[in-house]
């Protein structure tokens, strides 16, 4: 892990309302920084041996790695899917942007 590493934390909803939901009781919970939501996205997936696609709102967490485990558990728990994408990944970022994320989070 490089020095000025986040993690961003990825999962789609159903709503604009229940992605709002979520955001705000994340960040109440200080679990991520800040969150970006990407509306109309387009999901093409396998469910129960079927082609399925629906409209989702993308959510996008940025948080510090070591509260990611607990955000993703978060996720888990309080989604109304019966199986959410969640996925994490790492990322390099400015030490002024790290520190913002350290401070908001501490």
């Amino acid at each position: 892990m490089t020095k000025n590493e986040l993690c961003i934390v990825y999962t789609t909803i159903s709503s604009l309302e229940e992605a709002e939901f979520l955001i705000n009781i994340v960040m109440e919970n200080k679990l991520a920084a800040c969150a970006n939501v990407i509306e109309n996205g387009k999901s093409y997936y396998i469910w129960e041996g079927e082609l399925k696609s629906e409209t989702e709102v993308y959510v996008i967490f940025k948080t510090t790695c070591e509260k990611s485990a607990e955000l993703s558990e978060f996720i888990l728990k309080e989604h109304t899917y019966k199986t959410p994408a969640l996925l994490l990944w790492h990322a390099a970022t400015s030490n002024d942007f790290y520190k913002y994320v350290a401070r908001i989070l501490s």
